[in-house]
């Protein structure tokens, strides 16, 4: 009896806390929640934190997830030291108000109820609008409630050919998916600035043809397939070319006995010459000093046409296949491999040589509508959200 009277003062005690923070709202801070998976996922929202940050009428909590625990080694420390705001558990989100819930990835779906506050879906990178995973993977049946409706207020698009590949998908993405460019991008493109200081701090030198081995993950990915004899031609051409290796995280994560690892498999590459981005580094430098990119269905290429780097392919399977996909038409203006790739040095020297640049150039206008000018988007958005004025000094 004693318990249950306990709970009942409590739900009390909570339900006139929630009461009286809507009710003086204007004048009270704003509490945003950041719900975070994995170490990919903390790399975007990161991007918002470092957005909000100063604004001291902004408070921030991170969700603890046991999730974390499942994931590569490391990654924890990685969340923690990417979002280092306060935690908060799981058993206490309901008990709270929150004025905004942001999350980059579909997971803990049972906790996105944009009736109870508003919610915002950051896509971890560029949605591509390839046939994976059973439909494109940001405007997909994950995005949906169970009556069919979007559970998102609003979702981040790269560019109006993002929002159509989502309006084609459900109409019900029309009014919450908002272009604002992407942050990611406009980091890169800062940083191209300092391309020479960045090849010479990893070793190559201005006549180094760099290239950049880009791979997903699961079964399709181009390391899977084709990993052997790739980095067996690979090393074959290094008088010509140097190599940057760099693989999804989720290859670092444990497999059953026998299986190989591939992330940690790379990782005894080094002492074959080649270059390898660990998982938490930052992909953007990389991609600012390479030449030409090899890689499969990962969106991350995608990043790469903003830079003007020639991409070079392996074979996609037919059912990836959608014409309307943005990685489906850079891999039709693209060179490609043969299985087998002993073709590979041919079909570098063909990219950097004899790439239609000019189609690449108008297909990165269909990747980003906004380079160099997402921040003042975002910002918009955030603050309209928060139902909050724009601070001058965060513009």
């Amino acid at each position: 009896m004693l318990a249950f009277i306990k709970d009942v003062l409590k739900s009390v005690f909570w339900a006139v806390a929630r009461f009286f923070k809507r009710t003086l709202r204007p004048c009270l801070r704003r509490d945003i929640l950041f719900v975070c998976e994995s170490a990919l996922m903390a790399e975007y929202l990161a991007d918002v934190w470092q957005l909000l940050k100063d604004d001291k009428n902004i408070r921030f909590y991170l969700l603890e997830s046991s999730r974390w625990k499942e994931g590569r080694p490391g990654t924890q420390e990685y969340i923690r030291k990417t979002l280092p705001v306060p935690l908060i558990r799981s058993r206490w989100i309901a008990r709270m108000h929150w004025d905004l819930m942001i999350i980059a990835d579909h997971a803990r779906a049972s906790l996105v109820d944009k009736k109870r506050c508003p919610t915002l879906f950051v896509p971890h990178g560029i949605e591509s609008g390839l046939n994976l995973m059973n439909g494109q993977y940001t405007f997909s049946d994950f995005a949906l409630d169970k009556k069919g409706d979007c559970r998102y207020t609003r979702m981040f698009a790269a560019s109006y050919t993002n929002r159509n590949i989502a309006a084609e998908i459900n109409n019900v993405f029309d009014d919450v998916t908002v272009v604002v460019g992407n942050l990611h991008d406009d980091k890169m493109l800062a940083l191209a600035e300092q391309r020479d200081a960045i090849r010479s701090q990893m070793g190559f030198t201005s006549d180094d043809n760099v290239v950049l081995v880009l791979g997903a993950w699961g079964p399709q990915s181009l390391y899977n397939r084709m990993g052997d004899v790739i980095l067996s031609q690979s090393r074959d051409l290094m008088g010509e070319f140097r190599f940057i290796l760099n693989v999804h995280p989720h290859e670092y994560r444990p497999k059953p006995s026998g299986e190989r690892v591939w992330g940690e498999y790379l990782r005894t590459q080094k002492k074959n010459g080649f270059i390898i981005r660990e998982p938490d580094e930052d992909w953007i430098p990389y991609m600012v000093a390479c030449d030409v990119i090899l890689t499969d269905y990962t969106s991350l290429a995608l990043h790469g046409t903003l830079l003007k780097r020639p991409v070079v392919y392996v074979p996609l399977p037919e059912s990836l296949k959608n014409p309307e996909s943005l990685v489906w038409r850079l891999y039709e203006l693209s060179p490609v491999i043969n299985d087998d790739a002993s073709d590979l040095g041919d079909r570098l020297r063909q990219s950097l040589n004899d790439y239609p640049f000019g189609k690449l150039e108008e297909l990165a206008s269909q990747i980003n509508s906004y380079p160099g000018q997402s921040r003042p988007r975002v910002l918009k958005e955030l603050y309209s959200l928060l139902k909050l004025p724009q601070p001058e000094t965060i513009k």
